[in-house]
């Protein structure tokens, strides 16, 4: 998958700083369960840095750039949905933004529509589910050619229409913006049409960012909120995404160590208790 995009979006991730970074992540790195757990031990999270028998070491942004390729920007990175203020702002000032951040949206929940039983209403989906759901043939022969997000008929979209209890309706009188007698349709009409380019960049870049460079707390949950993001780096948009990785990181080893520590007492608690009764 990873090839197949950089292959189709090159020159657009080359000029965002993307392409490096990108690339870097489909060459994992072995990993060592014993030296992770040694490295875990020197770790302070007092001062994010590790003791070490050659002093106090850190992770320095220019090394984990060199590691990386991760672009500093000037926008920090945050996963969040827009209020409908700002969603007004954003179709105003930049409308191509706004629609594919709403095309990409609805893909997103027409995937969960798609995955989730019709007694069972799924709020996320998995980040293999969802790159199934864009590249329907990801899991198939090697030798297939490379296939996007197929077109949904409409017999197809009315069978899941009937699943999530879906109607398209018409409002009788003014809802904010809205004047009376507008129409809303469902969100699954918009898979009837084929998904623009730049909505596939947005939904793999968001796969990207969770997958490699801003994990959620589960590491295989693909929350709604990283497609403004996401969105914006298809756009061009120079957001912190080094800072934002290191950060993580950091979060992460002291998420750990709390938990290590929160063992050991407890199980020092239990040895004195038992101990005592003996």
């Amino acid at each position: 998958m990873t090839s197949y995009v950089l292959g189709r979006w090159e020159k657009d991730l080359k000029s965002r700083g993307l392409y490096a970074p990108i690339r870097a992540t489909m060459y994992g790195l072995p990993v060592s369960c014993r030296h992770f757990l040694a490295l875990l031990e020197t770790y302070m999270p007092d001062s994010n840095t590790f003791m070490t028998s050659g002093g106090e070491l850190g992770l320095a942004l220019h090394e984990m750039y060199q590691v990386s390729s991760l672009p500093m920007g000037d926008c920090p990175y945050q996963e969040y949905f827009p209020s409908n203020q700002q969603l007004e702002w954003l179709k105003k000032d930049t409308p191509d933004m706004h629609d594919t951040f709403w095309d990409i949206t609805c893909h997103y929940y027409t995937s969960l529509i798609k995955i989730s039983p019709p007694a069972k209403k799924k709020r996320q989906i998995s980040l293999k589910q969802f790159a199934v759901y864009l590249f329907p043939n990801l899991e198939g022969d090697s030798g297939e050619p490379f296939r996007e997000l197929d077109v949904l008929t409409p017999t197809i979209i009315n069978e899941l229409m009937k699943k999530a209890e879906a109607h398209s309706y018409t409002i009788a009188r003014a809802e904010g913006a809205f004047p009376a007698g507008t129409k809303f349709r469902s969100f699954l009409r918009r898979a009837q049409k084929s998904i623009e380019p730049r909505t596939l960049l947005a939904g793999y870049l968001a796969l990207w960012l969770k997958k490699c460079v801003v994990l959620y707390w589960s590491l295989d949950a693909l929350p709604l909120e990283v497609f403004f993001p996401a969105v914006q780096l298809a756009y061009g948009r120079e957001l912190s995404l080094l800072p934002a990785m290191v950060a993580g990181i950091h979060c992460g080893l002291r998420y750990l160590v709390s938990g290590f520590t929160r063992l050991l007492e407890r199980s020092r608690w239990l040895g004195k208790k038992f101990g005592d009764a003996q």
